[in-house]
């Protein structure tokens, strides 16, 4: 096998390495996002069952918020030291810093995409005509059954002794922003006018089987 042939494969192999490891960070970083961001509307994230192309997309939101604050140049900082040390400096003391460095960056990680996640969920209550969608909900017969409480039609933070005449207040006035979307549910947040900060988060989660249509707003 040729010199050639020899830089080829140990450049392809350490592209692979490279590919697997940013891999495992954006989807490390994508699911402290997402698990952050739902977590301040009040819904575990176990309700929002995403695959792992989702975490990994979700974590260019990490980003897009650190390109607007000054933490950006703490993670940019970080990596440009990781990386010129492994080129250029190659003492004992060098690289001792650079494993501590290692050690502390899943932490740093985790500290930015949890911040992150938080201030985008934040965002999103206090202006969310920007960041939400409206949608209003035609439920066929089977949802309009009344009844005080029931595994079809339930709200996971809202406590309402007449949760079914709330649910249907609030979506007769088109205050539902949607959250997200799964394989059976629709997870919505119910929109009430200007934010307050201690104002409990009205969260409703709906079948899909109860729903004849739905219909999105601008």
């Amino acid at each position: 096998m040729s010199e050639k042939q020899d830089n080829s494969i140990a450049l392809l192999k350490n592209l692979r390495d490279i590919l697997l490891i940013a891999s495992i960070l954006l989807y490390y970083m994508g699911w402290i996002y997402i698990y952050s961001y739902y977590d301040e509307f009040g819904v575990p994230i176990k309700m929002v069952a995403f695959d792992l192309y989702t975490f990994l997309i979700y974590s260019s939101n990490i980003f897009l918020y650190l390109i607007r604050s000054a933490d950006f140049y703490l993670l940019l900082g970080t990596f440009v030291f990781l990386s010129l040390s492994t080129k250029y400096l190659k003492n004992e003391y060098f690289k001792h810093a650079k494993i501590l460095l290692y050690i502390l960056l899943f932490p740093l990680l985790f500290y930015l995409s949890r911040k992150a996640g938080m201030a985008d969920a934040l965002a999103a209550q206090q202006e969310p005509a920007k960041y939400l969608s409206k949608v209003q909900f035609l439920f066929n017969e089977k949802a309009l059954i009344r009844h005080e409480k029931t595994d079809t039609l339930y709200a996971p933070v809202t406590e309402d002794d007449n949760l079914i005449d709330t649910l249907l207040a609030y979506n007769s006035k088109k205050r539902f922003r949607i959250l997200t979307i799964t394989d059976q549910d629709y997870i919505v947040y119910a929109s009430m006018g200007k934010y307050k900060k201690d104002r409990e988060k009205q969260i409703f989660v709906i079948k899909k089987e109860l729903v004849e249509h739905l219909i999105f707003y601008k």
